[in-house]
């Protein structure tokens, strides 16, 4: 059995990638429920992979991407926080590595340990640099500003550092992982593929 998680079920204390040992700390109702859903199917199957992520996004739906580029494309200056710090993950790069596993699963699922996986892009970066990549990306003129978390009143509270280790999925299953740039540069470029094709 798979199941996503996400990076959500730790506290965010520490300065450093978040490895599958760190004892989880959930700083609001998401995480906690996430965390308790973990727990549950931890508790009911003897054999369940569980991949935490962080920070997904994709071409289509709703997230991080698609919510800036709509706020980009009204042409006014949008602020985003540069005191959050993770790894962007791209939907199509977890879905790869979760093929991936699967495959491997099914060859020789003896040589695989159930247990708890993190999965993210390579790299880092704040919300702020995040969205900044966006618009240059997309060639698109819109000011984005920097601005603290406590600056923006009346949301959930977020992590202020959620980086995930992924040594243990590189090292068990010999996963090769992109950088989140590149994988960002790829995303944006199907998105405008798939525009122009819809008109």
């Amino acid at each position: 059995m798979l199941h996503i998680s996400t990076d959500y079920v730790f506290g965010g204390g520490l300065a450093q990638p978040l490895a599958e040992t760190i004892p989880p700390r959930p700083i609001n109702y998401y995480g906690q429920t996430k965390l308790e859903g973990e727990q549950k199917i931890l508790a009911q199957h003897q054999s369940v992979y569980i991949i935490r992520t962080s920070w997904l996004y994709s071409a289509v739906g709703s997230n991080l991407l698609t919510s800036i580029l709509a706020q980009a494309n009204q042409g006014k200056a949008i602020r985003y926080v540069y005191d959050q710090i993770s790894s962007p993950t791209y939907a199509g790069d977890l879905a790869q590595a979760i093929w991936e596993m699967i495959c491997k699963l099914n060859q020789a699922p003896s040589q695989y340990s159930p247990g708890i996986y993190h999965y993210a892009n390579e790299g880092i970066a704040s919300r702020y640099d995040f969205a900044w990549a966006i618009i240059n990306y997309a060639s698109i003129a819109c000011q984005i500003i920097p601005g603290l978390s406590r600056d923006f009143s009346g949301l959930a509270q977020r992590l202020v550092y959620s980086v995930l280790s992924k040594e243990k999925v590189k090292h068990t299953f010999g996963l090769s992982i992109p950088h989140w740039q590149e994988s960002l540069r790829h995303c944006i470029g199907k998105l405008a593929t798939t525009i122009v094709n819809v008109k």
